[in-house]
């Protein structure tokens, strides 16, 4: 009965006051909302990544030529045919990775070029939406074509049809063969979106006049044969350019498990830094109830001296004040989790992505504003629960 009581008095004190209690449980709804909306968006950052980097499949090694000042050396044609003939590799397929500007008419926009073969389109489900990939006959006679984007598509060339109109790459005219089907960014530092694709052949004889290879994109028989795979590739590498340490190492290899564990590293460190900035505006939410709460045991020292003297005791007045900090700090709560939880819909309609809201985040910004509620209320109710009773019934 006597805890039934506390909380009916601390509900009708907030009651008295419901314009200032509403603006103290504000700041706790702002706080708790901005929690569960940031998290939400680091969740779907991640998410979105993660389901990407899966859509290139769990059978695909990558590796990277990453030239050191020390030494100009980068993947060549010869790496390239010796990976094609390993017993368990389904297809290597070599990119060589430009950044030039493609012009139609008066429109420019500067794009990722990837010169490559026709097995990409199946490597890495770069499918056209209309039109054709490059075949073997544009590879065979190096040929001028090219294989777009859907985004530099719709720069380009707006809602005119691209198929068969010519554009500059660089200083050299291309056809438009085809349009990529819209795939968004594939976690390997370019969205298809945003590239155009030549023949390869073309990219060597008319542009970089030369052998050498930006990426080479090796599909496994299977997921089961990657790790072997990557070690042979190595081993391979050290020993044609007699490299001694990993710091001469001139390429990187990068499976889609390792590719996918340092993406989740980057968005979890991601998600942690959004909930951290928005936890500071419960703290400040905090600040606030403790604030209100001190304004409420001058007003009330009266009253607090007229309970005491009737026979209430120290942890009594003490469980009542902060009951109320409680009280204001639920109410906050549950406000906030819902306007959160409708804010990362909304955010994520006009982003166009997956809304992903954990349970563990709405506990989490639940559980941080009781502990607000419990923090900032506890000064307060010690000082109610410390008041001199003679000098309370004094105070005017």
């Amino acid at each position: 009965m006597k805890y039934f009581l506390i909380l009916n008095t601390a509900v009708r004190s907030l009651f008295a006051n419901k314009l200032r209690s509403f603006l103290t449980i504000l700041g706790i709804v702002i706080g708790v909302a901005s929690v569960v909306i940031m998290i939400s968006i680091g969740n779907s950052a991640s998410y979105a990544v993660t389901e990407n980097i899966k859509s290139l499949g769990s059978n695909v090694v990558f590796l990277y030529s990453r030239p050191t000042a020390a030494t100009n050396r980068s993947l060549t044609r010869g790496d390239l045919e010796y990976l094609k003939k390993l017993p368990y590799v389904k297809r290597a397929v070599p990119q060589i990775n430009l950044n030039l500007n493609i012009w139609y008419g008066s429109s420019s926009e500067n794009a990722q070029i990837t010169a490559t073969y026709p097995e990409f389109e199946e490597v890495r489900s770069a499918h056209p939406l209309i039109g054709r990939f490059i075949n073997d006959a544009d590879i065979a006679a190096a040929n001028r074509v090219a294989v777009i984007g859907f985004n530099l598509a719709k720069n380009l060339f707006g809602s005119e049809n691209p198929l068969g109109k010519i554009i500059r790459i660089g200083n050299f005219p291309f056809t438009v063969v085809g349009v990529l089907e819209s795939k968004g960014g594939q976690g390997m530092g370019i969205s298809l979106d945003d590239s155009c694709i030549i023949p390869f052949s073309t990219a060597e004889l008319r542009i970089t006049g030369n052998d050498q290879i930006d990426l080479i994109s090796i599909e496994a028989e299977s997921e089961a044969v990657v790790r072997p795979l990557v070690e042979e590739i190595d081993i391979y590498l050290m020993k044609k350019y007699k490299i001694s340490s990993d710091n001469d190492k001139f390429y990187m290899i990068m499976s889609q498990e390792d590719i996918l564990s340092t993406a989740e590293s980057i968005t979890s460190i991601l998600t942690i830094l959004l909930a951290g900035i928005a936890s500071i505006s419960l703290i400040v939410g905090g600040i606030g109830i403790m604030n209100i709460m001190l304004v409420s045991v001058t007003e009330r020292t009266r009253e607090i001296g007229i309970r005491k003297a009737v026979g209430a005791k120290k942890k009594d007045i003490l469980m009542q004040f902060l009951v109320e900090a409680v009280i204001l700090c639920f109410f906050g709560g549950i406000i906030g989790i819902v306007l959160g939880i409708a804010g990362s819909h909304l955010i994520a309609y006009y982003g166009n992505w997956v809304p992903v809201i954990s349970l563990s985040s709405i506990l989490l910004a639940f559980g941080f504003s009781a502990f607000v509620g419990l923090f900032f209320g506890l000064y307060p109710a010690y000082r109610a629960a410390n008041l001199n009773p003679i000098e309370a019934l004094r105070y005017e």
